[in-house]
């Protein structure tokens, strides 16, 4: 971060003090500011420094609103169709049991009978296929909220590598 200070205390913004260190320079003896400049950059280090926390917390919070977007979606769009595959399963249970109570012969009812029992095994199957995608949708989630607690686990470090006192002729 740059930030500086013009000697009647006003403060200029970082661009132009980017654009400052294009400009050609000769180097002199050190030279000394006042206190009260002094005290101005701090002041607007810290304001450089809180801004670009609050921008970073942002940037995290959106990113991670977005994740937790699509990972609804995709959840949602998971569950709906297992639980369609379910319905459609049970639809023909349904209709299987209607034939066979119509069914007239033994041989008729015992060829439905199988068939409905194989289709309520694929009912069963369908049930835990939805649970075990749950359990997927949870893990997902958890790792989510990890991430997330990590991204909100900020480490700070501030250091003042130089100050230099710029005069423009």
């Amino acid at each position: 971060m740059f930030n500086a200070v013009t000697d009647d205390g006003e403060v200029l913004d970082q661009e132009i003090c980017e654009k400052l260190f294009n400009c050609s320079a000769i180097v002199k003896e050190p030279t000394t500011w006042s206190k009260t400049i002094e005290q101005k950059l701090k002041v607007d280090v810290e304001r450089h420094v809180a801004a670009t926390i609050s921008q970073s917390l942002e940037n995290n919070n959106r990113f991670f609103h977005e994740e937790r977007e699509r990972l609804e979606k995709w959840a949602d769009d998971l569950i709906l169709a297992a639980e369609r595959e379910l319905s459609d399963t049970k639809a023909k249970i349904k209709e299987l049991k209607r034939r066979a109570r119509l069914a007239v012969s033994t041989e008729e009812q015992h060829e439905i009978q199988k068939k409905i029992k194989e289709m309520e095994r694929k009912q069963r199957r369908q049930r835990q296929q939805i649970f075990d995608i749950e359990d997927e949708i949870m893990e997902k989630r958890d790792k989510l909220i990890d991430e997330l607690e990590k991204q909100l686990v900020q480490k700070i470090e501030k250091e003042e590598l130089f100050t230099i006192r710029w005069t423009i002729v």
